[in-house]
């Protein structure tokens, strides 16, 4: 079984902050298909126990192989070469440093790639770390709020600050307002800003109590590896879907474009403390 997502549900309180810490040492480039079949996903008809729910498994893995061949045919463009084929308004929602960078759609939903990526291999240079970079549409979070789900999807642009560093999308629904911050942020193992940080920052303005959670899900794709696997302390490799629950929750995560000699690896951390801690995390197909 090839994995290519990790999915996160947090329970999340009135007015409380979660987040997701995702830090990298990898890269990406290339154009997506706008051929979406998720585009339309009622998220009000998932099972509240389910992560996300398709159908027709063959046939999407199928399609998704379909894809990421066409991805491979223009491996060898950088994510600049890329973008430049793509309209203007797509460069101005990229953002990064010398070593990762993000692209935010208009209507929040993201991708991440690398540009130098970890300075001490070349392996690594310009290479894809979520699927579709720079052109998101696989990756994506659905918030819940009294038990209904509603896909993040921003009222606007997003905000990107002067350095180039932070984007900022807002979503208001049913009386609660949602930040999704997408932030380059100093990693203190390596001193250099080649960490993204994806929060969400939740304020009920409805007066009222609310029960509000999130779920983020990410289409990784490492590199020309569309079922990058993963490692997980406590677990060692992961090559068959599981979820995994209360303590056994890990604070991080690898994964690798190949287990076995890898030239592209990422580095994921869940939570640095316990109030951060989610409720659920799935490594799946």
């Amino acid at each position: 079984m090839s994995f290519k997502k990790l999915m996160v549900a947090l329970l999340i309180v009135t007015m409380v902050l979660s987040l997701l810490t995702f830090n990298v040492s990898a890269e990406v480039p290339l154009q997506a298909s706008t051929d979406n079949p998720w585009q339309n996903l009622g998220f009000d008809t998932l099972e509240a126990d389910d992560m996300i729910e398709r159908t027709e498994e063959d046939e999407y893995r199928e399609w998704k192989n379909r894809l990421a061949s066409e991805y491979l045919e223009t491996a060898d463009m950088t994510p600049r070469t890329a973008l430049r084929m793509q309209a203007n308004s797509v460069t101005q929602n990229l953002f990064g440093n010398e070593y990762l960078e993000a692209y935010v759609h208009n209507d929040g939903r993201f991708t991440m790639g690398t540009r130098e990526g970890n300075p001490s291999t070349s392996t690594d240079d310009n290479k894809i770390l979520l699927y579709g970079h720079p052109n998101p549409w696989s990756s994506s979070t659905t918030i819940r709020i009294d038990g209904y789900n509603y896909t993040f999807k921003a009222d606007g642009p997003p905000s990107i600050n002067a350095e180039g560093t932070e984007a900022v999308s807002v979503m208001t629904v049913s009386g609660v307002t949602i930040r999704q911050i997408i932030s380059l942020v100093n990693n203190p193992s390596t001193n250099r800003k080649d960490v993204f940080r994806i929060e969400y920052q939740m304020t009920n303005n409805s007066g009222t109590s609310r029960s509000i959670g999130a779920r983020i899900m990410l289409d990784t794709m490492l590199g020309q590896n569309d079922g990058a696997p993963f490692k997980v302390p406590g677990i060692g490799d992961v090559t068959t879907e599981i979820e995994l629950v209360g303590d056994d929750i890990p604070q991080s995560w690898q994964s690798f474009d190949n287990l076995l000699n890898p030239s592209v690896v990422s580095n994921g951390i869940l939570y640095r403390n316990i109030s951060e801690k989610p409720d659920k995390v799935q490594f799946c197909d």
